[in-house]
């Protein structure tokens, strides 16, 4: 992946809000009533049509993905966002529109929105850069307890991945780290990773080993780099250890004098 992509969507993606926070859905009191009888399912598109300004004829796609990911009795839940059709319909007609197309129509077409169970409330639908032709992938992790999950987010931009961790603090979703999977996809030396979590060096939450890994199933040549998964596999050699920073509500790695405190 060139560097000046890596560049600018690292920094895209760092200079959005980095908290997931709740707003009340859009309606009137004369329509109170008839939103109290609305299904899970009508509330959640009423809400992302709406925050995003979506019209009826736009075929978009939501995906939903439970899971206790805060202190309480209640299971959340995280809801993704594709707006692959809008992308190309975005692009269609543009000057460098078959340029768009090659580089996967790379944008904010990719969101996710988080549903508090207890609350019983949407946050605002976060966008992640990435290319819409791959949808999010979550995943949740034990992280900062066992008692409930972490949220990670993996995404593609060009021919790498990329993985986002949040986690809840204070009743807000934060992102708390973000690693690169693999990179150069496509090419004759690609870029692998194998993540694995291990004991926290300065407080609970886990630390973050990151391994360089193997990719087993590298073809010669890759027709399509967004319909490629690679399979990795653990090398024994470490890349970088990462710990979290509860000063700093970050990962970091591994500094000697931190670690003294």
């Amino acid at each position: 992946m060139k560097n000046h992509f890596i560049i600018y969507f690292l920094a895209v993606t760092f200079s959005l809000l980095h908290s997931c926070n709740f707003e009340n859905e859009n309606f009137s009191s004369n329509d109170e009533e008839t939103v109290e009888k609305l299904t899970f399912e009508q509330r959640k598109d009423r809400h992302i049509t709406g925050s995003l300004s979506i019209d009826a004829t736009e075929k978009y796609t939501t995906e939903i993905f439970k899971d206790k990911i805060n202190n309480d009795e209640f299971e959340d839940a995280i809801i993704t966002v594709n707006r692959f059709e809008f992308a190309k319909k975005k692009s269609a007609g543009l000057k460098n529109a078959n340029q768009i197309e090659d580089m996967g129509y790379l944008g904010n077409y990719n969101y996710f929105v988080f549903y508090d169970g207890k609350l019983d409330k949407f946050s605002v639908p976060v966008p992640v850069p990435s290319s819409p032709i791959n949808k999010l992938k979550v995943k949740f992790e034990n992280l900062s307890s066992e008692k409930y999950k972490d949220l990670i987010i993996e995404y593609r931009v060009l021919n790498a991945s990329f993985r986002n961790y949040y986690t809840i603090y204070g009743d807000v979703l934060q992102e708390i780290f973000q690693v690169k999977i693999f990179d150069h996809i496509g090419e004759s030396k690609p870029e692998a990773y194998f993540l694995e979590n291990d004991k926290g060096s300065i407080c609970d939450v886990k630390n973050i080993m990151v391994y360089e890994g193997k990719i087993l199933n590298y073809p010669t040549k890759i027709e399509n780099i967004y319909e490629f998964e690679p399979e990795i596999l653990k090398t024994n050699k470490l890349h970088k250890r990462w710990f979290f920073n509860p000063k700093v509500m970050k990962y970091m790695t591994e500094d000697p004098e931190l670690m003294k405190n």
